[in-house]
């Protein structure tokens, strides 16, 4: 199970729910992916196994979502 919690923080040029959706797809693709949404604090949360993992997404979120290059992703 994914033991580490972050909050993905993106710009304003892609809505909550189409950056949900572009995670749900890279979340099918590794299972030790969780994706999910607070609506307590609005926020768009991941949970992953380590670092690595944590960076390998990064890249993949920084590829597939050209608008996520001013977004990062930070500890809970």
């Amino acid at each position: 199970e994914p033991v580490l919690t972050y909050r993905v923080i993106h710009d304003n040029s892609i809505d909550t729910t189409t950056l949900i959706r572009h995670l749900r797809v890279l979340e099918d693709e590794d299972p030790s992916l969780c994706v999910s949404y607070s609506e307590q604090t609005s926020s768009v949360q991941i949970q992953v196994m380590g670092e690595v993992q944590l960076d390998i997404l990064k890249s993949h979120m920084k590829e597939r979502l050209h608008s996520l290059s001013t977004g990062d992703v930070i500890t809970l």
